[in-house]
């Protein structure tokens, strides 16, 4: 009976032993659940984001006021001698009307001199095409044999650290071996441990000359990938003149099909002429003049305006004297760079509406394509440099946590909500952090937001 009784005994204490433990170790499991929520909770939550191949949008917007009339401008190219010249000032000229003629021969020498140039042009910028084709293939054999020479090098540096491994061991079991004998002095003991410090040091050494050299790898490695550009920007100038020649060859090609003369666009008054009978055309307008009919003026930065070109048609709308909204569009005819600011002279039916009377312009246009768009808030600068943030799944104290990398950018172009970006270390999957409810540096811990 007694037996029975100590074996019941000892079965109800392991039974609770068991339970102890089984409830101590569930109060471990919800104190982590618990550390690891707090944890997360009090980390910035991010929200991310990945660069878009995407074009720029930009709205300009602007005001104006209706004016009586318009000024405008009759040009020719610049420099060609003026045969004769039948325009007054106060003088009213019908559409079509000849204003003044070109010296014929002096046109003939002016095409003659604007093919020779455009050869010429051409002729440079093949030569400078040859030329980076030359340093691209020279890139490549670079970079072929750098990455040639990586296994090569890490086995070098790698073998040297392991000697500095294998003598600081060695220095070690001699000061160990010196401090266990009773009959070393405490000079030699000394030398010993000296000895161990200096292979101590010899491995830190050998170690950071390892990361060094993998480094400076990596630093040619990037300067050899990247884009061989020393000629880019002349190439791009010589482009630009080249343009503008073919422009100006094609304007004097069709004076030659005119026979030199220069007829009026439309009707007008002249109220001012700056060619003469035996000069030459000047850098601007040759004649100015108004037309009837009204038009608009809009003023706006230097910024905007270069946005906008002759030609371009712009949303107009303004109030009536009735107090009703008038919509209507107009086009662009006349712009002018004035100390920063820039002056549209926009053609509209303004008809009914008064001088005077202020009117709203807005335009939308698009910039060219990037292949990497951000959004702003994603975006950071600081000392004219730009970065932005991704992030890294690493393993914590935790388990998985993510961790913020600062990775730097250059700025293609940017507009109030997108910045257009550049980056060899950013790809079209990359994770970007586009925004966060707190602020946070780089490596540091973050919680990822799915929506």
């Amino acid at each position: 009976m007694v037996n029975r009784l100590d074996k019941s005994d000892s079965f109800n204490t392991k039974k609770g032993v068991l339970a102890g433990l089984l409830f101590f170790l569930g109060f471990m499991l919800v104190c982590t659940v618990a550390a690891k929520g707090i944890y997360r909770n009090g980390l910035p939550r991010v929200w991310l984001c990945q660069a878009e191949k995407k074009s720029l949008h930009y709205e300009i917007n602007g005001t104006g006021t209706i004016l009586p009339g318009e000024t405008y401008g009759v040009y020719a190219p610049q420099g060609l001698r003026v045969y004769t010249s039948s325009v007054r000032v106060g003088e009213q000229f019908q559409e079509g009307d000849v204003l003044f003629e070109l010296d014929m021969d002096d046109l003939e020498r002016a095409i003659q001199e604007e093919t020779a140039g455009q050869n010429y042009l051409r002729a440079q910028i093949n030569d400078l095409a040859g030329e980076q084709t030359r340093q691209s293939q020279e890139k490549k054999r670079l970079e072929e044999r750098l990455l040639a020479d990586y296994d090569s090098l890490t086995a070098r540096q790698d073998l040297l650290v392991n000697h500095a491994e294998l003598a600081a061991e060695s220095a070690k079991l001699r000061m160990k071996d010196a401090e266990k004998d009773d009959e070393q002095t405490a000079l030699d003991y000394g030398l010993y441990k000296k000895a161990y410090e200096q292979a101590l040091n010899a491995l830190e050494q050998a170690r950071l000359d390892r990361e060094e050299a993998i480094r400076d790898w990596n630093r040619r490695l990037e300067d050899v990938r990247a884009d061989i550009g020393s000629n880019t920007a002349e190439r791009v100038r010589l482009s630009g003149e080249l343009v503008a020649r073919e422009r100006t060859l094609e304007q004097l090609g069709q004076l030659k099909a005119a026979g030199g003369k220069i007829l009026a666009a439309e009707s007008g008054t002249v109220l001012g002429c700056a060619v003469e009978t035996g000069g030459r055309t000047v850098d601007g307008a040759c004649v100015l003049y108004t037309k009837t009919g009204d038009g608009v003026e809009v003023k706006l930065s230097e910024e905007d305006g270069k946005r906008l070109s002759i030609g371009d048609k712009v949303s107009l709308q303004c109030k009536s004297s009735l107090g009703e909204t008038k919509r209507f569009d107009g086009i662009v005819r006349y712009q002018e760079n004035q100390n920063g600011q820039y002056v549209l002279r926009i053609d509209a039916d303004v008809s009914g509406l008064p001088a005077g009377q202020t009117v709203s312009m807005n335009y939308g246009c698009n910039s060219e394509s990037y292949n990497m768009v951000i959004p702003a808030s994603a975006f950071y600068e600081e000392m004219g440099s730009g970065y932005v943030y991704v992030i890294e799944e690493v393993e914590g104290i935790l388990g998985t946590e993510y961790r913020t990398r600062k990775v730097s950018v250059s700025v293609l172009e940017r507009n109030g909500s997108d910045v257009a970006i550049s980056s060899a270390a950013l790809g079209v999957d990359s994770e970007i952090i586009e925004r966060s409810n707190k602020e946070f540096e780089e490596n540091a811990a973050v919680r990822v937001m799915k929506d």
